[in-house]
């Protein structure tokens, strides 16, 4: 059962008119009444909201846990094959992601591809400008160009065509980012 969350939802949640707690007591009779015979497995990504006497009922629960930065990086190898994507840039959004579940890397990835197709942009950019996004909340090109320069030693000519702006915009931009970040 994925989303278990959804039926085995503590039942002391004020904001209920009575109805969940009516399903979450029918669901755990039928916990009670699963045969020995066969497995259950119930998913959550919020095992915070589950009812305690649900969760007495499984034998065994493994928390998974979120990605280390390796895992998100291999993630990304993996969805990322046979595309022209910089290694630099898989790293930046493996590293932007931190704190992310798979799917949500997913959606980023799948996100940025159909915005490199649509837009007509490198799909470098795509990512770059969605990773910076999930990082600032916010995008900030003069942010992103600093980091591309700085963190990933990305030249001022590369940089430039992942935004499609001048090398002596991107010098600008850098320039921009030093003096708003000293003051």
């Amino acid at each position: 059962m994925d989303e278990f969350d959804a039926v085995g939802k503590r039942r002391d949640d004020h904001s209920d008119i009575g109805e969940l707690k009516r399903i979450v007591n029918v669901m755990l009779l039928e916990l009670d009444n699963w045969p020995t015979s066969r497995l259950l497995i119930a998913a959550t990504n919020h095992a915070h909201l589950l009812d305690t006497a649900a969760t007495r009922r499984f034998e065994m629960i493994i928390d998974i846990g979120l990605p280390s930065s390796d895992s998100r990086l291999a993630l990304l190898q993996r969805l990322l094959a046979g595309t022209d994507c910089a290694l630099w840039a898989r790293a930046l959004v493996a590293d932007a992601t931190s704190g992310r579940s798979p799917s949500e890397i997913e959606l980023l990835v799948r996100t940025a591809r159909r915005e490199a197709l649509t837009e007509g942009l490198s799909l470098d950019r795509a990512l770059v400008t969605r990773a910076m996004q999930i990082r600032s909340g916010g995008f900030d090109r003069d942010l992103a160009i600093n980091e591309l320069s700085t963190r990933w030693n990305i030249s001022n000519r590369e940089i430039a065509k992942i935004f499609g702006v001048t090398h002596p915009t991107v010098a600008t931009a850098i320039r921009r980012f030093t003096e708003r970040s000293s003051q």
